[in-house]
């Protein structure tokens, strides 16, 4: 299932860039994010740094981040991706019409 919708997503993206396309479908897997599940079980991208583990998300329950809930209608801007858990609540929202992502490491997306 995920990987089917990387590939919607990836062929989307082909539509209005190419080479943003072409750079995140080849993009390996790295050693710096190790994937490790939270209490609940679900996963959870950790960034590895001088030996460190760093979670992007609760290690109990990732899907309970916080999330603002005065998102102006319209567009949403995202720094970083991480497990995607604090972009659901906001994909769900009808106020949400447009969601820009900035990732700094396109290993991220992949």
């Amino acid at each position: 299932m995920i990987e089917d919708l990387l590939d919607t997503n990836l062929h989307a993206l082909s539509l209005q860039d190419r080479s943003s396309a072409a750079r995140i479908s080849s993009a390996r897997s790295s050693p710096r994010v190790r994937i490790r599940p939270a209490r609940n079980g679900m996963p959870v991208p950790h960034l590895v740094d001088e030996g460190h583990e760093y979670p992007l998300h609760s290690m109990f329950d990732p899907s309970k981040n916080p999330v603002p809930q005065d998102v102006a209608d319209g567009f949403v801007v995202v720094f970083g991706l991480g497990g995607g858990y604090h972009v659901v609540p906001l994909l769900e929202t009808p106020r949400t019409s447009r969601i820009l992502k900035i990732e700094r490491e396109v290993y991220m997306v992949s």
